[in-house]
């Protein structure tokens, strides 16, 4: 004759607070998936997006690809993180809130490492220096083709001409490069390339030496300074900021996770 043995007595429940705690956390990382998920949107852009390669280019800093690349790691260990999140408070599991506590906490080293990346792209930047060196020492030099390319793709892309100030100035800073000392004297010379022409202008007219009174009817009348220093700032401010912030959010995470896992009776933790 078989005995029957009497079910496992299971453990107290949950107290009214630690039940506060489960739902809260549980909500908070259905709201990390939408987060991660923007991150991840986020990094791809500052991947992807050819102005900030080609701004990147002419500053010479790389933050931003470090930055971006952080990000969207970030982002996508969060979206996985966070089911691990959902489950344990479910069902009140110590093991696997403690695993999500850590993975949390890496998530949030580099979230914030993204953060302050893109932050000490906006502070190291130095636009008006690093454009003016691009252009002075690099456009149209041998060799230095994709700072060329760069500069008329920021010329194009912000109908602008030169580094700072107006057309005329635009002149005389090309007027010092290698675009302006390569061509033959023997025949009238450009004095900016194409890409500082206002649309709908004879690319090869626009480009002619003239009274300066005329250059500004041919050709971009403003810097490329004013733009591209937007630039930085624009993704400086959104990619730093809102890192910084999300990363902040993964904190206050971990606290609710912590304050669970002090609330489940290590009997009653469910496998």
């Amino acid at each position: 004759m078989e005995i029957e043995e009497d079910p496992p007595t299971p453990g107290p429940p949950l107290s009214e607070q630690g039940q506060c705690y489960r739902v809260f956390l549980y909500c908070l990382n259905v709201f990390f998936v939408f987060t991660g998920v923007a991150m991840v949107a986020i990094g791809v852009w500052v991947q992807m997006d050819p102005i900030n390669e080609q701004v990147a280019l002419l500053l010479g800093n790389d933050l931003f690809k470090m930055a971006g690349q952080a990000i969207v790691l970030g982002g996508a260990l969060i979206l996985v993180v966070s089911l691990l999140g959902c489950v344990g408070a479910r069902l009140e599991n110590k093991c696997l809130l403690k695993m999500y506590f850590y993975l949390l906490l890496a998530v949030f080293v580099i979230e914030f490492s993204g953060g302050i990346l893109g932050m000490a792209f906006l502070a190291s930047a130095e636009t008006e220096q690093n454009l003016t060196w691009s252009l002075r020492d690099n456009y149209g030099a041998d060799g230095a083709e994709e700072y060329t390319e760069a500069y008329d793709f920021i010329q194009k892309r912000f109908r602008c001409c030169g580094v700072a100030g107006d057309v005329i100035d635009a002149v005389v800073e090309y007027k010092m490069t290698a675009f302006w000392l390569n061509q033959s004297p023997l025949k009238p010379r450009d004095v900016v390339p194409a890409s500082c022409c206002r649309e709908g202008v004879d690319p090869v007219i626009c480009r002619l030496e003239r009274p300066q009174n005329l250059y500004r009817l041919y050709l971009h009348n403003v810097g490329c300074l004013t733009a591209t220093e937007a630039r930085v700032t624009e993704y400086g401010g959104v990619v730093g900021g809102v890192a910084i912030c999300i990363s902040v959010l993964h904190l206050g995470g971990m606290v609710f996770t912590f304050l669970l896992y002090r609330e489940i009776p290590s009997k009653r933790s469910r496998s």
